[in-house]
């Protein structure tokens, strides 16, 4: 999707949680990244919701069908709005937009949390406490485990990336080796 799209989305995205942030819970935004993804990977469903042929009802049906699939009811009137300007192929744009403003707004952000081995709880609660004192904010995060990962851990963010492992100490290493 080209840069202006995404400013579209974006500005779509705000309009609407100027209005119904409120209305949204972190468990609506974990929601819309389920509602994303399937959207990202199934490209077609807003294709067909968007087709002239259907009648404004079944359109809005569909889209009603999706949503409560997600129970994502909430956000309906964005979508309808979408629908009506011949935009519905901004949902998983708009909805990745609304996730990193509701973030911004709630001083939070979102982590992976990359390790060679599953985390414990207590290491899980010692990289959130370690990231919130770095960035200031409430952290949110998700677990990965990455066998090419060697004895360490790498946090990622959409902005940040902290890694220790030994993995980026061969990167290190083999740099000045290459050069």
């Amino acid at each position: 999707m080209n840069d202006s799209w995404v400013t579209v989305a974006r500005r779509y995205a705000q309009a609407y949680l100027d209005l119904s942030m409120g209305s949204l819970t972190l468990d609506h935004i974990e929601r819309m990244q389920h509602l994303e993804d399937f959207l990202r990977t199934h490209t077609s469903v807003l294709f067909l919701c968007s087709m002239p042929i259907m009648k404004k009802k079944a359109q809005h049906d569909a889209l009603a069908a999706l949503l409560g699939k997600y129970d994502l009811a909430v956000v309906q009137p964005i979508f309808i709005l979408l629908l009506t300007h011949k935009r519905l192929f901004l949902v998983p744009e708009l909805l990745r937009q609304m996730r990193r403003i509701y973030y911004s707004k709630r001083s939070m952000q979102l982590f992976t949390f990359i390790s060679s081995s599953p985390l414990t709880l207590e290491q899980n609660s010692l990289l959130q406490n370690f990231l919130a004192r770095l960035t200031g904010s409430t952290i949110i995060y998700t677990n990965k485990v990455d066998k090419k990962l060697r004895a360490g851990v790498r946090l990622v963010s959409e902005t940040l990336l902290w890694e220790h492992s030994i993995s980026r100490q061969i990167r290190s290493l083999e740099l000045p080796l290459i050069r």
